[in-house]
């Protein structure tokens, strides 16, 4: 029973929808930490994290997603860290609460996982 793949958004489900974010860029070159915002306990607004990883040096690179007001989010997303790297080039990390008791934690970056170990 073969499904077609394809994009998310092309299949009725937009990534921003349900994980509060979608692809922003790809590419090689040097990745980038995440300058934190309030949430995270026990860092000030000015910290950075990931600023070295196993994947281009950081927890921002590779393949990088962002939250995007005009694609459409959860209406409660918050930005809890982000990196620029360009104008409309950013890896973003977000939370929400979902209406269902659940809660999402969404980070926009393939290397955060390796800036993490």
């Amino acid at each position: 029973m073969d499904k077609p793949g394809g994009l998310w958004r092309s299949r009725g489900r937009p990534p921003n929808y349900i994980f509060g974010m979608g692809s922003c860029a790809m590419g090689i070159g040097k990745g980038a930490g995440y300058g934190v915002g309030f949430i995270l306990r026990g860092m000030e607004s000015t910290d950075m994290l990931g600023e070295f990883g196993l994947v281009q040096g950081a927890a921002s690179g590779d393949e990088i997603d962002r939250l995007d007001y005009g694609l459409g989010i959860p209406g409660n997303a918050v930005v809890v860290a982000t990196t620029k790297l360009a104008e409309k080039i950013r890896s973003d990390a977000i939370y929400f609460e979902t209406s269902g008791g659940g809660a999402v934690f969404s980070v926009g970056s393939i290397n955060w996982v390796a800036a993490m170990a």
